[in-house]
C-alpha cells in the first residue's frame, strides 16, 4: 500500500509518496543476509539500561541531570530505542545544564 502525505508550503501544495518503505528495509536485510555478513538485532532497552547510558554518557562531558529530567527521559517511550535516545543526548549535551 502506498501512503501520501499532503504538505502545505505558502500557496503550492506538494505530495510526497512513500512507496513501501518497509519492504525496502526487508529488501536490504535480504541483501546482507545473502551476502553473509554480520548483523546484530537491537532489542528496546529497559529502564536500568537506559539509566546507566544516561549517566555514563553525561558524565563523560562533565553534565549531570536533576531527577526530574532523568525520570523524564527514562520514562519516554521513544527513548527505548538506543539510536534515538543518543541523538536526544547529544542534544542535551549542547546545552548547558
Amino acid at each position: 500500500m502506498i501512503n501520501t502525505i499532503l504538505i502545505n508550503l505558502s500557496s503550492y501544495r506538494t505530495q510526497l509518496t512513500l512507496a513501501k518503505s518497509f519492504l525496502c528495509v526487508s529488501q536490504a536485510k535480504d541483501v546482507v543476509s545473502a551476502a553473509g555478513w554480520p548483523t546484530i538485532q537491537v532489542h528496546p532497552l529497559n529502564p536500568s539500561e537506559k539509566m546507566e547510558i544516561i549517566t555514563t554518557y553525561m558524565s563523560l562531558y562533565s553534565k549531570t541531570l536533576n531527577e526530574e529530567q532523568l525520570a523524564t527521559i527514562v520514562e519516554a517511550e521513544q527513548s527505548n530505542n538506543p539510536l534515538y535516545l543518543k541523538a536526544l543526548l547529544d542534544e542535551v549535551d549542547g546545552y548547558s545544564i
